[in-house]
């Protein structure tokens, strides 16, 4: 008898056969999530299972995280084992240089976000405040972005009636 055998064999005993319209598939299912267990963790998940104040048969999904359980007592938890790292390639004096050009025009961009000329300071804007929000709609660089005009939901929202 194999250890998932076991294992079936003793939840029958304890909770009877299972209450479902297809027994036998809901053990093959069983069998399935089972399988691949060490048989020391699998018996002590079932252990564990036996002690809950239950009297129905686990899912599948329960009983594994029985077993993941089981398995930090017996094994302990251990760290991950990660792959070594490989050193990174060494880059050459003109790719070193692109990048710090490139590096410091994107520092320099940033630097310049918000700072549109003829707008009024983000502090002076107000919630819903149209006259500051048309001063930037009019400011932007992107002349398309906001010339679409509002939506009818928008309008709604805005308090404008048709």
């Amino acid at each position: 008898m194999t250890p998932i055998d076991t294992a079936v064999a003793r939840l029958v005993a304890v909770f009877g056969e299972p209450r479902t319209a297809d027994p036998e598939l809901y053990v093959a299912e069983f069998r399935k999530a089972l399988k691949g267990l060490d048989p020391r963790v699998l018996e002590l998940a079932v252990d564990q299972w036996m002690r809950k104040d239950t009297a129905f048969w686990p899912r599948p999904g329960e009983l594994l995280a029985e077993a993941e359980i089981a398995s930090a007592k017996i094994y302990g938890r251990r760290p991950a084992e990660h792959m070594p790292i490989e050193g990174r390639p060494e880059m050459d004096a003109a790719a070193r240089a692109r990048v710090q050009a490139l590096v410091a025009k994107t520092l320099a961009s940033m630097s310049d976000v918000g700072h549109v000329t003829g707008t009024a300071s983000p502090a002076q804007w107000e919630r819903g405040h149209r006259a500051a929000f048309k001063a930037m709609q009019d400011a932007t660089p992107n002349v398309h972005l906001h010339k679409q005009g509002l939506s009818p939901i928008s309008k709604r929202m805005m308090g404008e009636r048709e």
